[in-house]
């Protein structure tokens, strides 16, 4: 990918101990995988490469809000996380999250990880 091109890439992330990881609900393990270190479990959430911020934006909020049950149920020690990379199209893109993003990424108790790239 070429950043000067724009893009845009979006993952969930539960972070936690083994043991910890081993009591997600059955759908979040179904989903995503571990990670080599088996310290978080990845979940895609946009399965496009070529779409817009906007739409990616579009797909983490039917993700958060999909999951929102198995999100509820995951456990305190563990950490929930949005992560968020992308390149600005050229000159700048704006990033918009709406209430009902806002809203489903309470509920799982998220933080989200902004990771921009630009030339």
């Amino acid at each position: 990918m070429n950043v000067n091109d724009g893009w845009a890439a979006a993952s969930a992330r539960i972070i936690g101990a083994d043991a910890d990881l081993q009591k997600l609900p059955i759908s979040l393990l179904e989903a995503g995988e571990f990670n080599e270190a088996r310290s978080a479990l990845l979940l895609p959430v946009g399965t496009d490469e070529d779409a817009s911020l906007q739409r990616l934006m579009e797909d983490v909020r039917t993700f958060f809000e999909r999951h929102r049950p198995a999100l509820a149920a995951v456990p305190r020690s563990c950490t929930v996380e949005l992560f968020l990379g992308w390149s600005p199209r050229a000159p700048q893109e704006a990033l918009t999250m709406d209430a009902g993003l806002i809203r489903a990424l309470a509920d799982a108790g998220a933080s989200v990880v902004f990771d921009t790239y630009s030339d």
